[in-house]
């Protein structure tokens, strides 16, 4: 295994409601890393991150889970946090050790529990943070509504840093400045923006 230099090492949080695509986000950076040859999937029970046998029975992370892929000559390590409020140690404890988190949205449900309660626990840990919106995807995914939509307005009014990366999972990289390369498919969007 390669050597690296302390400069060249990056710790990333995946943090975001339970089911918002932490997990799968994980595993696309993974690949496109070239860590793995073939995503895993939640479903399928054949994930990187969730491993432990209460993981693939819930369909959920219970655990944070440390991997890492190497973007042009970094090494980035990716903590995969649980987004069930049970279990928000591990997004505590995660936070105090990355130099940013991804809070994953789910667009076709917008914001949730666990994504405000990661929010308050990222504003405690003094952390940046991008939004990622995830699901874009889904036939029930509205971005023009979530984007016209007053029904979020406590959350915007938070002291919440960073800016919103409306993507594709390996575009997350791209918006986070630890992997030059464009994304093919990103648009920096104002907070307000997940009302």
């Amino acid at each position: 295994m390669k050597v690296y230099k302390t400069d060249e090492i990056r710790n990333i949080t995946l943090i975001g409601n339970a089911g918002s695509g932490k997990t799968t986000l994980a595993e696309a950076m993974l690949l496109e890393g070239g860590v793995i040859n073939r995503r895993g999937d939640v479903g399928s029970k054949n994930t990187v991150s969730d491993y432990h046998l209460i993981e693939q029975e819930y369909g959920n992370s219970v655990f944070s889970s440390l991997m890492y892929t190497e973007v042009n000559g970094k090494k980035i390590n990716i903590l995969d946090t649980p987004g069930m409020d049970d279990f928000c140690g591990g997004v505590v404890s995660s936070l105090q050790v990355a130099a940013l988190g991804l809070m994953v949205v789910d667009a076709s449900t917008g914001i949730g529990a666990g994504t405000e309660s990661a929010n308050r626990h990222a504003e405690a840990a003094n952390a940046k943070v991008i939004f990622v919106l995830n699901h874009l995807d889904n036939e029930n995914a509205n971005y023009d509504h979530r984007q016209n939509t007053d029904r979020h307005d406590d959350f915007d009014q938070r002291k919440t840093r960073g800016s919103v990366c409306r993507s594709s999972p390996t575009a997350a990289a791209t918006m986070s400045g630890i992997c030059p390369r464009p994304a093919t498919r990103h648009k920096t969007i104002p907070l307000s923006a997940l009302r």
